[in-house]
């Protein structure tokens, strides 16, 4: 990508993401997490799964536990996306090593694929 000033931007747009996502998984952290692992361990009901029962997970830790992998992987993809731009691969395809539309990196600023390459996936 040729551009500073774009570059620039999405590191801007991506440092300020992780920084959020920073918040939602380590600001209130484990602490905050365990806190509320205890309190929900005293109500325990069983989670159906497949006709099955889980026992000791309530649906409100299986949801919490959910929410905090796909933070996690996203919070991934940016801090991948902000190495990008450091060693100067940011807005190459990673299959194709084309150049990603602009449009594409606008939309979805931790892209690793360019659109064609992300629908052949």
């Amino acid at each position: 990508m040729k551009q500073k000033g774009n570059i620039q931007e999405f590191k801007t747009i991506l440092v300020a993401t992780a920084k959020e996502l920073e918040v939602e998984l380590f600001g209130r952290g484990e602490i905050s997490i365990r806190g509320r692992i205890s309190t929900m361990s005293r109500n325990i009901e069983p989670l159906e799964c497949s006709g099955s029962k889980i026992k000791g997970v309530t649906n409100e830790l299986a949801v919490l536990c959910k929410r905090t992998t796909g933070v996690s992987y996203f919070y991934e993809s940016v801090c991948a996306a902000i190495d990008r731009i450091k060693n100067g691969t940011y807005g190459y395809c990673i299959e194709c090593r084309k150049k990603i539309g602009i449009k594409r990196l606008k939309a979805v600023p931790h892209t690793l694929f360019c659109r064609p390459c992300c629908e052949k996936q």
